[in-house]
């Protein structure tokens, strides 16, 4: 349950973090607090998958035997991996040209959470090799 939990905050905070990226990446900014309300209901609807493919390779990262920065690093591109993949799925349920254009800010809001749950990520990798 610990891994879940660790993943679900990772996930809220790059969900909170992604109007913003999107609107500065995108749009150059985002003018009014709407605007950001609805990028935030939108990016948490269509991020569950994202948010169920990092739980997953979560669980594997956290059962490896190598170093935390190696762990550390595989998280990096796991979540990566799990936005692409995430982008696609929404994208093939929905409209092919819509989604792409999302991979960049959810690449760099993912990897900007990951580094501000960093000592999370240590303490869940020290409490699951203690027992």
């Amino acid at each position: 349950m610990k891994v879940f939990t660790h993943a679900l905050y990772t996930w809220l905070l790059a969900n909170l973090i992604f109007p913003f990226s999107v609107g500065f990446i995108i749009d150059g900014m985002i003018a009014h607090f709407s605007l950001f309300f609805i990028a935030f209901v939108y990016a948490l609807i269509f991020s569950l998958p994202v948010l169920l493919l990092s739980w997953l390779f979560l669980l594997l990262i956290i059962r490896l035997s190598t170093s935390l920065i190696s762990k550390l690093l595989i998280w990096y591109v796991a979540m990566a991996v799990s936005v692409i993949m995430g982008v696609a799925a929404v994208s093939f349920l929905t409209d092919p040209s819509l989604g792409y254009q999302f991979i960049i800010p959810g690449t760099i809001t993912s990897s900007i959470s990951i580094t501000i749950r960093y000592y999370y990520f240590n303490k869940l990798s020290a409490d699951y090799h203690s027992l």
